[in-house]
Formats: structure tokens, C-alpha cells, sequence
């Protein structure tokens, strides 16, 4: 993974796995996939190692992420 290396900012703009799965109503393994497969981007502080468990995300794509998703269930359920 060549993801890009940056500091973290603002602590408040960014989740880790375990925040992003309970936001998007999956499993940590699912968030872990999203990053691997390119669905969400992760981002590692320097000197960490680039591992889809150890990726900081950008807490505004996962909201939206989490939006869309919410759309699609209520689709799919009928409501």
C-alpha cells in the first residue's frame, strides 16, 4: 500500500476502524476491506505501519459513507 504518510491535524477530523464500523453499522473487518479495496482511504501517522487495522479515516468521508449507506438500507427495507 502506498497510501500518503500526514500528520493528524485536528484529532476531531478522524476515526479509527473501531469508530468507523460502529458509524457504519459493520464489522471492523468490513471498514478493513472499504480501506483495502479503495470504498474508504486510509491514512497512517508517520512511522506507523501501513496496515488497514492501523488506518486513521477522515471522519467526513465516513459520515457521508454511513449516509449513503443508511439511504440504501431504507431502499432495500421498504421504509
Amino acid at each position: 500500500m502506498n497510501a500518503p504518510m500526514l500528520p493528524l491535524p485536528n484529532p476531531e477530523d478522524w476515526c479509527a476502524i473501531t469508530g468507523a464500523a460502529k458509524r457504519l453499522g459493520v464489522s471492523t473487518r468490513t471498514v478493513e476491506r472499504m480501506v483495502l479495496d479503495g470504498r474508504l482511504r486510509g491514512y497512517w501517522p508517520e512511522g506507523a505501519p501501513e496496515r488497514p487495522y492501523s488506518a486513521m479515516l477522515w471522519k467526513a468521508q465516513v459520515i457521508e459513507l454511513a449516509d449513503a449507506l443508511e439511504r440504501v438500507r431504507r431502499v432495500v427495507s421498504g421504509g
